[in-house]
């Protein structure tokens, strides 16, 4: 059990690895410090340490296989659960025991915890009810005994064990309980969770109290507590507990297969020379043209583009590309081009280019290219449909290289949907971190949208891998957005920021 505030500059990546190698063997509880701003402040003037970005780092820290926690109640608590309990295999939860009251909390404490909550099939529950008060009402998941443990606390092993038995349970929460426990049910309770490998976690009302009736459980490690809401929350933690130690294994196994590292082919003269020059300018980036130009030379796929320094060319351009068209500013000191009002969709006839780059050249008085002496714009196709997501690879002072996938588009930074791998990374954690956003499940066809080509996606995203891990110079190298659709990929913008020496 761990309690971090941040790392020491330069140490990030190596206190990642000893939690990988240790949770491959044991569970890490990570209780994490300087979440917010202000949290971040205050390590800082205590310690030094510098504070890591909060979702990075907390998405770094489950990669490598912690369990993070982010309550100081609940931190001990899980602990002594992971001591006890076994692992289990999901986080489908069945919530059994007294109370309509608790039930309902309970239920709400499990949700908002992130566990899962399948109601029994009806023939599970039709048998449930012959254990059970004619008047029970709550039979399916949560099951709530009516009273009957009260005067009969063989109720909870004539309940359990068929519940135990379902597919659709990986744990129990037993709640709303009156310290009403004997030897032989805490052995019960003890022996069948070690013979399915499914942890049982008890909310008793008295729990905080010494009382007799808990001794038996403690005796045999079963969890207890007061609280239904921290019950929940580890119970969370324990099913997160399972992935952590699979992820961190695999990520051990991976690392240790013998193989030579995929790298970028040799450099075309004309991209070296883009970066050459771009290191020599104060912006430090690449003109979206040399950017996509790198960015399809790492793998990435591209649109075909032609660029224009008049209103002529540009039409010209068009034309040859095919209607509708998008024209932009070219100018690698203008990053966010569609704030400054440099980027016109959807133009489908010539005298709409030429307005359009009349419009736009008048915004860049200073953009003009080393030695051209005159603006430019940038002109490809418009393309319709799909869904717009962010790609990108950076270099983190504290966690070195970092692969990211989200929502796309203008609102990428609006939005937040999004999730960071650490890198080098297998495979299998670019599919899951696609899969992990709430644009990874509309891609994955989620609401009746037809399914996009995620093998494409995640093969993106391998290639910004490979540019950003190959090439020491570039700091930040993106696809913003990469259009995804059930056809494939493709980036309708790049951008790549250089390192300063």
């Amino acid at each position: 059990l761990v309690f971090a505030e941040g790392f020491v500059r330069g140490r990030g990546r190596a206190f990642l690895e000893a939690v990988e190698r240790t949770a491959s063997e044991k569970p890490v509880l990570v209780l994490r410090g300087g979440r917010t701003r202000e949290g971040r402040r205050s390590a800082r003037s205590h310690t030094g340490a510098l504070a890591g970005q909060g979702e990075a780092v907390a998405q770094a820290l489950e990669q490598a296989g912690a369990v993070l926690l982010d309550r100081a109640d609940e931190a001990l608590p899980a602990a002594l659960a992971f001591l006890t309990s076994p692992l289990p295999s999901g986080p489908a939860v069945a919530l059994v025991g007294e109370g309509g009251g608790h039930a309902t909390l309970t239920s709400d404490a499990a949700a908002e915890a992130g566990l899962r909550i399948e109601p029994l099939p009806d023939d599970l529950a039709a048998h449930l009810r012959d254990h059970l008060p004619p008047f029970a009402a709550i039979v399916h998941n949560p099951v709530e005994f009516a009273g009957r443990s009260e005067y009969d606390a063989r109720v909870y092993e004539k309940i359990l064990d068929p519940i135990l038995g379902w597919p659709g349970c990986d744990q129990v929460i037993l709640f709303g309980g009156y310290a009403l426990y004997d030897e032989a049910l805490a052995a019960f309770l003890d022996r069948r969770r070690r013979e399915t490998g499914k942890p049982i976690l008890i909310h008793d009302l008295y729990a905080d109290e010494e009382r007799e009736a808990f001794a038996a459980l403690r005796r045999h490690g079963l969890p207890l507590y007061v609280s239904s809401e921290v019950a929940a929350r580890v119970a969370a933690a324990l099913a997160r507990g399972g992935r952590a130690h699979a992820r961190a294994s695999r990520a051990l196994a991976w690392r240790r297969e013998p193989r030579q590292p995929e790298g970028l082919a040799e450099l075309p003269p004309g991209i070296r020379g883009a970066i050459e020059d771009a290191l020599r300018r104060p912006e430090r980036a690449l003109a979206e043209d040399e950017a996509a130009s790198l960015l399809a030379h790492a793998g990435v796929p591209v649109l075909p583009a032609r660029i224009a320094r008049d209103e002529e060319a540009a039409a010209r351009a068009a034309e040859a590309l095919g209607f509708p068209v998008v024209l932009k500013v070219h100018d690698a000191a203008v990053p966010h081009k569609s704030e400054a009002g440099g980027v016109h969709l959807d133009l489908r006839t010539p005298d709409e280019v030429r307005r359009a780059c009349r419009e736009t050249m008048r915004l860049q008085p200073g953009g003009r290219r080393p030695g051209s002496g005159r603006p430019a714009v940038r002109i490809t196709p418009f393309l319709r449909g799909g869904i717009e997501t962010i790609c990108g690879a950076r270099r983190d002072e504290h966690l070195g290289p970092l692969l990211l996938f989200g929502a796309g588009g203008i609102h990428a930074e609006s939005v937040r949907d999004v999730a960071i791998r650490t890198l080098p990374c297998p495979r299998a954690e670019i599919e899951e971190m696609i899969r992990a956003t709430r644009a990874g499940r509309l891609l994955a066809g989620e609401r009746g949208r037809p399914a996009a080509d995620l093998d494409a996606i995640a093969s993106a995203l391998e290639a910004l891998a490979r540019l950003v891990l190959s090439l020491p110079e570039v700091a930040d190298a993106e696809a913003n957005p990469l259009l995804c659709s059930a056809t494939g990929a493709v980036a309708l913008d790049a951008r790549v920021i250089l390192r300063e020496p």
